[in-house]
């Protein structure tokens, strides 16, 4: 199960006035503790995605509380080795032989950050500073933790700003507007190391679950995760077609 933690920041992450990120809050490693002994408890491993897009939208307030407004992490020198060195590094340390904990995923679809869509307009960062933040968080992963590390990517047409960070298996999502032509192409044709490569996300609403499982082992997938067990937008949900394949897979 990929389970996100921080998100956009908007709790368990201290700034200063100026969105200089402090450190973690008293909060986040007991919850984190209570949520590690649950999956262990049921025999769930987990992947924690540690930060989400939404940390470089514009800063948005909501029942008193800062919602994104959190760009200055990926493209100022100093913020970004705070946020890697006093909030990421932290978890990472802690729970590093967790047996829970099966992977970590330094950020969901981190290439959104990218494209100024309506979640970023005016907000977009860098390539070059994005492509940055996320090598040196990957390090910081690979340096303080035995589990492997991953990034969850929107699609396939920004694979170059992963490709070359070290990443040890690879993660891209896939929802139908994107095509399918986009789910159906060889993993083996994406340009990319020679690592293992999984469906990271795709929509559990549709009616073509099996299809779309069919179509992502046909094309070299190593693993799929539905999204999702627990969210409630309008491509969120665990279908009985699910466990049907599975139990006809195997």
């Amino acid at each position: 199960m990929r389970v996100f933690l921080l998100c956009d920041a908007r709790s368990g992450v201290r700034f200063d006035g100026c969105g200089f990120p402090l450190g973690l809050d008293e909060f986040v490693l007991p919850d984190i503790d209570a949520m590690l002994a649950v999956a262990r408890r049921h025999q769930v491993g987990l992947m924690p995605v540690l930060l989400d897009f939404h940390l470089c939208a514009a800063a948005q307030l909501a029942n008193g509380v800062q919602l994104g407004g959190h760009a200055r992490v990926v493209t100022d020198a100093d913020a970004r080795r705070a946020c890697i060195d006093r909030v990421l590094r932290p978890i990472v340390e802690r729970f590093a032989n967790d047996e829970a904990v099966i992977a970590w995923d330094v950020m969901n679809e981190p290439d959104w950050c990218l494209r100024g869509g309506p979640l970023m307009r005016g907000t977009a960062v860098p390539f070059d500073a994005l492509q940055r933040f996320l090598g040196e968080a990957v390090a910081c992963v690979q340096q303080s933790a035995r589990q492997p590390v991953t990034i969850g990517c929107a699609g396939t047409r920004s694979l170059d700003l992963v490709a070359a960070l070290g990443l040890d298996f690879f993660q891209v999502h896939w929802y139908e507007r994107f095509g399918w032509p986009a789910l159906a192409g060889p993993v083996a044709a994406l340009g990319l190391p020679r690592r293992p490569v999984i469906l990271g996300e795709f929509g559990g609403r549709g009616t073509r679950i099996a299809d779309v499982l069919d179509a992502a082992r046909q094309a070299g997938y190593a693993g799929a995760l539905v999204w999702s067990a627990l969210a409630d937008d309008e491509q969120s949900a665990y279908p009985p077609a699910l466990s049907e394949w599975i139990r006809a897979s195997t």
